[in-house]
C-alpha cells in the first residue's frame, strides 16, 4: 500500500551502500572535582570524543554515529550517567554517507 513504511526497515537505513551520519556537538555539566572520572566513562562510549574541559566542570564533547549506533542511545547513555549535571546539544548535523 503506498505511503506504508516497511516495519523490517530501520528508518535511517538507506538502500544501495548509504548510511546516515550524525554529529553532534554537546557541552556537558558536571560537578569539577567529578570531571576527570565522568570523562572517563564518556570515553567508553561509542563514537564519543572529548574535545575541552574546563576547571569548573565542563567538557566539549561529539559524539558520531551511524546507523549501526543510534546516536539518540549515547545521547540518553550521557544524560543518564551518574555525574552529569546537564548536557546540552549546541550543534547537530546529518548527512547521507556512502559507505563506498
Amino acid at each position: 500500500m503506498p505511503g506504508r513504511r516497511d516495519p523490517d526497515r530501520h528508518p535511517t537505513s538507506f538502500p544501495h551502500g548509504y548510511c546516515r551520519m550524525n554529529i553532534a556537538s554537546l557541552v556537558i555539566h558536571t560537578r569539577p572535582d567529578d570531571r576527570d572520572q565522568i570523562a572517563g566513562q564518556l570515553l567508553t562510549l561509542p563514537g564519543v570524543e572529548i574535545h575541552a574541559t574546563t576547571d569548573d566542570g565542563r567538557l566539549v564533547v561529539t559524539v558520531e554515529n551511524d546507523v549501526s549506533q543510534v546516536a539518540a542511545d549515547t545521547l540518553t547513555a550521557i544524560h543518564e550517567t551518574q555525574g552529569v549535571i546537564s548536557a546540552a546539544i549546541t550543534f547537530q548535523y546529518s548527512d547521507d554517507e556512502s559507505e563506498t
